[in-house]
């Protein structure tokens, strides 16, 4: 995309292509959090965590998975023995067992 003019941080666009319009929200790329994406998930059950970085307004800069090359961030999760993990997903065997997310 050629832009003629700049983009306000946090602000929302449309880019129209061959009749398809998309929107999205601008960001200037500067991480303020960096969380799971989901930090309670059901027992028994493999689930996906994700990281995800935000900046200031919500607008989310990346999200990455475990098993995700990646320069600027390291992501691991350790079960501490009370389940596994399975590539990006995650297992818990009984209810309030607990993982450490390492970010």
């Amino acid at each position: 995309m050629t832009l003629f003019s700049e983009l306000n941080d946090a602000a929302n666009y449309d880019v129209t292509l061959d009749g398809t319009t998309k929107s999205f929200k601008a960001s200037d790329g500067k991480v303020a959090s960096i969380a799971l994406d989901q930090a309670t998930i059901p027992y028994a059950t493999e689930t996906e965590v994700k990281l995800v970085s935000k900046d200031i307004n919500g607008v989310v800069l990346k999200e990455l998975k475990t098993t995700d090359a990646d320069a600027h961030y390291t992501f691991t999760i350790d079960t501490k023995g009370n389940g596994y993990t399975n590539g990006s997903k995650l297992y818990l065997n009984k209810v309030n067992d607990t993982a450490e997310a390492t970010i």
